[in-house]
């Protein structure tokens, strides 16, 4: 995870411990909008260029 975008990350997290309670179809809408709001990121820009140019990403989003 080190190596991730860190807002990712977070996202991730926020997901993961909202998990641990309430309804699954609720997590499925929450996790719908982390995804729409993490693909307009720089980060999801840069973490495509570097796989293509087989390099480590330069996050950006912090």
């Amino acid at each position: 995870m080190g190596k991730q975008s860190p807002s990712a990350v977070r996202a991730c997290k926020r997901l993961i411990q909202g998990a641990r309670h309430g309804s699954p179809q609720h997590h499925l809408a929450a996790e719908r909008e982390a995804f729409i709001d993490l693909f307009d990121t720089a980060d999801r820009s840069e973490g495509v260029l570097a796989f293509l140019e087989k390099r480590p990403p330069q996050w950006k989003n912090g």
